[in-house]
């Protein structure tokens, strides 16, 4: 078993030095020093607001599709879960899948009966845990209306239709670089940093211009620069 989990890093140094190699090989090693600069320059500014992961739940798949009574029920299985979980020390997936929660919690079962009716959960799952469960949907069950959570949903900003045809050349233009380089699409200029590029203003008409937007790398410019002047000329 040492062996076997030795054998997960021991070979690290020599991909690491193929790795380089190959990006000197092709003159994009500065990109990656780059990106690794950017990398180490992140720093962890604390939890969020209202305590560490208070909304992690509504990333569950699925949960932000939920009325608010079925969605205060996936919150409270959801830490109900993170907390066996902790205590058991594995992952939480091991203990119950997303979407077996998410099933619960949309059919808020009040019994035993009600629960093993729940499709999308295993039986040995809810005898398992079917207690827990119950007692997770009743505490949702108990909490008065304007305690129940809910989704906030902000509109979208009315569609520029200029900008979008903007954000459309500017694919095609990264498109075309990305397959001269052999590159993914997404990996040499992400959909966002095309959309802040085409809402640039004034629009630029220089690399000194790209320069000035913050989500567009150096390398990008060094590589794409031309390409994305040419869309919005």
């Amino acid at each position: 078993m040492l062996a076997y989990a030795a054998a997960d890093t021991q070979h690290l140094p020599a991909l690491r030095e193929a790795l380089r190699a190959r990006l000197a090989a092709l003159e994009r090693l500065p990109w990656a020093e780059e990106e690794f600069t950017r990398l180490e320059e992140l720093r962890w500014t604390g939890p969020p607001e209202g305590g560490a992961g208070a909304d992690a739940f509504l990333r569950v798949k699925g949960a932000k599709a939920l009325p608010p009574r079925p969605l205060a029920a996936l919150r409270e299985l959801y830490r109900w879960r993170e907390g066996v979980a902790a205590e058991q020390d594995r992952a939480t997936f091991r203990i119950i899948g997303n979407d077996a929660l998410v099933a619960v919690a949309r059919a808020l079962p009040r019994s035993a009966a009600e629960l093993a009716r729940v499709g999308q959960l295993p039986g040995a799952l809810a005898a398992r845990h079917g207690p827990a469960l119950l007692d997770a949907v009743r505490r949702a069950l108990a909490l008065d209306e304007a305690d129940l959570p809910r989704v906030e949903r902000t509109p979208r900003p009315p569609r520029d239709a200029s900008v979008e045809a903007r954000v459309e050349r500017l694919k095609a233009a990264r498109n075309r670089v990305a397959q001269e380089l052999g590159l993914e699409p997404g990996v040499l200029c992400g959909r966002s940093t095309l959309e802040a590029v085409a809402h640039a203003q004034p629009v630029p008409n220089d690399r000194a211009g790209l320069a000035r937007i913050g989500e567009l790398r150096r390398w990008q410019i060094e590589a794409l620069g031309d390409a994305l002047l040419a869309a919005l000329g």
